[in-house]
């Protein structure tokens, strides 16, 4: 099976904003309780990711909502009320017998996607949608990456498209 850097490369210096525009971004990070030994996973990787491409802690901004259904309005909220330049949404959701999963996988994309065009920020979706615990771990580092750290890359690579766009360096 491949894995997603088989189809595009997060590792080109170039696609990231350099350490001194990197230090004074604000990132938030929503993360679902829900399936927790699995989020906790993705969100550690990020902010350690996020970190090594010169973010600082600080402007790091987590918080946590119980599901993945709350996580749009929370990706809202934070925002609003922290004036961040990227989001990112993290939360697993593993398919049961009931059409439940269905249900909330889509009212979450949804809601990322519209949040995201309505404020004109990038909010990074890694709301895991698997069959099972093993189809979440192998997207811990395992065969398909680790989506924390592409959450990551994902959210500074946006940041700089803006920068290059608004060629200017000011990132907000």
């Amino acid at each position: 099976m491949s894995t997603g850097s088989d189809f595009f490369r997060l590792d080109d210096d170039k696609a990231y904003p350099n350490p001194a525009e990197a230090a004074s971004l604000r990132i938030g990070i929503v993360t679902a309780r829900w399936n927790h030994a699995v989020t906790e996973q993705l969100t550690s990787a990020c902010i350690k990711a996020l970190q090594e491409r010169g973010v600082s802690m600080i402007n790091i901004l987590v918080h946590r909502v119980p599901g993945c259904y709350e996580i749009p309005t929370g990706c809202q909220w934070l925002n609003e009320y922290e004036k961040v330049d990227a989001l990112v949404a993290m939360g697993c959701l593993i398919k049961g017998e009931t059409p439940h999963f269905e249900y909330i996988s889509e009212a979450v994309n949804r809601g990322i996607m519209d949040l995201m065009l309505r404020i004109n920020k990038p909010i990074v979706n890694s709301v895991l949608t698997v069959y099972n615990l093993e189809q979440a771990l192998d997207r811990l580092g395992g065969a398909h990456g680790h989506k924390g750290i592409e959450a990551a890359q994902t959210a500074l690579q946006m940041l700089r498209l803006k920068f290059n766009l608004l060629n200017t360096t000011d990132l907000r």
